[in-house]
């Protein structure tokens, strides 16, 4: 009976551990002095908060997890709210503070604890990609990955800029690093009389990459549905071993 069920739980780590999420961190770079017991940016890097576009850091449990320390570090968007705030504690030298990216960032603070001080401050708006002004503005570094409020609507306002390339691109504007759509028009049709669903040539990519990413969803749900079902699995086999048990 145990072996059943160690296999069901692998059978289910493997096909979650196929789901692929794509994410981002912030590294806050920092210096501690034990001689003066200061703490400050790392002046020996160029940038001391940089981004990670290959970061695996889960903002839900990076929330979750109740971190403490001698430091807080917080970071605000726009309107001076506190979007998220966390604890460390300082390592002698240089060392960093790595968390989730969030594209609405504008200010970061860092505070001494006990009592509760504010040491250091750095302005975000080079790093943030969304100011939440219901414009898409691929030319602020705006996505409908990193800001969805924004660019993420079934029809989003663009700013001239980005709707003068989402016509040069087709409707589809790509990460010219890695590949990936950032920005998609759904309304976007080369051929106006024809329609979205236009079959003409300088569509064909467009329609090529939409099945692409249907495929991929798909294949997605279809893993969570196995997964649940699996895990279904696992929970009548142990009620079952517990009752005859208990019997």
């Amino acid at each position: 009976m145990k072996k059943i069920i160690f296999a069901l739980f692998f059978l289910i780590f493997f096909a979650l551990s196929n789901i692929s999420a794509e994410a981002k961190t912030m590294k806050v770079n920092l210096f501690y002095s034990s001689q003066s017991k200061t703490l400050s940016f790392d002046k020996l890097v160029s940038q001391p908060v940089s981004i990670n576009k290959e970061g695996d850091i889960s903002v839900l449990e990076f929330v979750r997890e109740e971190k403490t320390g001698n430091y807080a570090l917080a970071i605000y968007d726009e309107n001076k709210e506190e979007i998220i705030k966390t604890e460390f504690n300082e390592l002698d030298g240089a060392f960093a503070v790595e968390l989730p990216y969030f594209s609405l960032a504008k200010e970061l603070k860092i505070f001494k604890k006990s009592p509760e001080k504010e040491i250091l401050s750095i302005d975000l708006s080079d790093l943030s990609s969304c100011n939440a002004n219901d414009i898409c503005e691929i030319e602020k570094r705006e996505t409908a990955i990193d800001c969805i409020g924004d660019c993420g609507k079934a029809k989003n306002n663009y700013s001239p800029e980005t709707e003068k390339l989402l016509k040069e691109k087709e409707g589809i504007i790509k990460d010219p690093e890695t590949g990936e759509v950032i920005l998609k028009d759904l309304s976007y049709s080369p051929n106006p009389q024809a329609g979205f669903l236009s079959t003409s040539p300088n569509t064909k990519s467009s329609t090529e990459t939409s099945t692409q990413e249907s495929s991929k969803k798909s294949n997605t749900i279809i893993i969570l549905i196995i997964s649940v079902i699996l895990l279904a699995g696992i929970i009548i086999l142990a009620y079952k071993f517990v009752f005859k048990k208990n019997k």
